[in-house]
């Protein structure tokens, strides 16, 4: 029987063998040699709650969807612009692949319900938002996938970590101890759910009106000093709110800010979590109840 490594080799080279059945492969291979398998089990399975690959995270547009309408960019302040022009991709694999087949060349990803939420208030509206992704965008990333593994075979045969059929002789497993498929990324998985955080304990503490609390609690969500500087100003220069819950302009352009550093991983919390916690913790400023859904 010939070698399970040139065998994937050789399919790695070959573009009509599908991607999610070389990632198989590849997985195959890392379990038998006993390697880490979670980057490949990622690609397979999608980035559930592992951030994502640098690779993974690409250019896009912000889009509308108007009813009676097709989708419609958003033009957001300038300021946003920057915070928002690149989203994780977080779908398996075969995911991926099955976009390739959409006729109008766009693959459309719903923006995560806390984002959508910051959007319709940003916005003052109820559309619902979508991330529109060129679909050449995601062949390169599926190229990219498709050539790690490639290196990796490479890696295993420079070795002469090859395999006979399906099997590794003890030397070889061995040998290949400490190997990795190397993406250049660390894997920084952003945890955790504010929903009984002290986000949730600020009603009952008394924060209206309180910038230092909203500090405090801020801080703890690992929010950095200078953005909480910068929401003490947004709010001296909106001024009060007054008989509803909208912010002003200031404040919802530093909310979408922090929303697209959580997006873009710079900040460490989840952007699911990050839009109930900013906002959560600007409504116990205001003295504006929390109605649960």
């Amino acid at each position: 029987m010939g070698s399970l490594v040139l065998e994937l080799q050789r399919e790695c080279v070959d573009e009509s063998v599908p991607l999610k059945s070389l990632a198989r492969k590849a997985m195959l291979v890392t379990q038998k040699l006993a390697l880490d398998k979670q980057w490949i089990e990622s690609e397979l399975n999608g980035y559930k709650e592992l951030d994502t690959p640098n690779y993974r995270k690409i250019n896009c547009q912000i889009v509308a969807k108007v009813p009676n309408q097709c989708y419609l960019p958003v033009e957001l302040p300038l300021e946003l612009i920057n915070d928002f022009d690149t989203v994780p991709l977080r779908q398996s694999i075969a995911e991926l692949e099955a976009t390739l087949d959409y006729k109008d060349g766009f693959s459309y990803v719903t923006m995560p319900y806390g984002l959508q939420k910051s959007f319709r208030q940003l916005l003052r509206n109820e559309y619902e938002y979508f991330f529109r992704i060129p679909l050449n965008r995601i062949q390169a990333v599926l190229d990219s996938i498709r050539n790690q593994i490639l290196d990796f075979t490479a890696d295993l045969e420079h070795k002469g970590i090859l395999g006979e059929g399906m099997s590794f002789t003890s030397k070889e497993k061995q040998m290949a101890q400490g190997m990795v498929i190397n993406v250049g990324d660390n894997f920084q998985g952003i945890l955790g759910d504010v929903s009984h955080s002290n986000v949730k304990q600020s009603f009952s503490n008394g924060c209206e009106g309180d910038f230092e609390a909203i500090r405090t609690i801020l801080a703890e969500n690992k929010v950095a000093a200078s953005d909480i500087d910068a929401l003490k100003e947004a709010f001296d220069s909106d001024g009060p709110v007054l008989g509803s819950e909208a912010f002003g302009d200031k404040v919802n352009n530093w909310i979408g800010k922090m929303i697209g550093k959580a997006s873009q991983g710079s900040w460490g919390v989840a952007v699911g979590t990050a839009a109930g916690l900013l906002t959560e913790t600007i409504k116990a400023y205001y003295g504006i109840p929390n109605i649960a859904p």
